[in-house]
């Protein structure tokens, strides 16, 4: 691999500890419509975009699921939890980004989340402004674990994806940054990288402190 000149970040359950706040706004929602949802079920959702997520939530429970009071309820819920003040910095996150940002090392956003999550979530864990670029999952065809994002995010920095790391949470996120030719580190919040992808990782690590060293060093700064 070339030397890295760029990195991408995702959002949700990397940068910022939003996960739970999904987590807990769609199973509520299910259970309260009478559809309990497991953990280890959603946790096959993580990475994905709303639109794939929501179909298989169709598939998953049949068509008299009631998908639209599903969606209207959940998103409530979930923009409750963001005026609470619930959505906060991952442990490490703004400490990396400084130090990005210190050394002028482009950075960009790319995200499964629709760009009405985006904003809100970005503002409430005080990172709003941090990167060169974003990408949601409206600019592209096909979201993770297709490599349609973060190849976005390469040409919106003007690099090429070799010289990309990629920084992930979830298995559909990896296999994207995989595919997408990048470097990518895992740092796991819901789930752990199956084998296959963690054998084709440049790094796993506990959390976004314990994988800034590395981060610098594949920039070699």
């Amino acid at each position: 691999m070339p030397r890295a000149t760029a990195v991408i970040f995702d959002m949700d359950g990397l940068l910022v500890d939003s996960e739970c706040v999904y987590q807990r706004a769609w199973q509520t929602t299910a259970a309260s419509l009478g559809y309990p949802m497991s953990d280890e079920w959603y946790h096959s959702l993580t990475g994905t975009t709303l639109t794939s997520a929501e179909l298989a939530v169709r598939e998953h429970y049949g068509g008299e699921f009631p998908l639209d009071a599903f969606r209207e309820q959940w998103v409530a819920r979930f923009f409750a939890s963001v005026r609470a003040g619930e959505l906060v910095a991952k442990p490490g996150a703004l400490a990396l980004l400084d130090a990005l940002a210190a050394r002028a090392v482009p950075i960009a956003l790319g995200t499964s989340s629709d760009e009405s999550f985006v904003t809100p979530t970005l503002d409430g864990a005080g990172i709003g402004t941090a990167f060169d670029a974003r990408v949601t999952a409206e600019m592209v065809e096909h979201g993770k674990p297709a490599p349609d994002i973060f190849l976005e995010a390469a040409r919106r920095l003007d690099t090429a994806p070799a010289r990309c790391i990629v920084l992930e949470d979830s298995q559909a996120g990896a296999t994207a940054g995989l595919a997408a030719g990048m470097q990518v580190i895992v740092v796991p919040d819901l789930q752990q990288p199956v084998p296959d992808t963690r054998a084709a990782l440049a790094g796993v690590h506990a959390s976004l402190g314990d994988a800034t060293p590395q981060v610098l060093e594949l920039l070699d700064l």
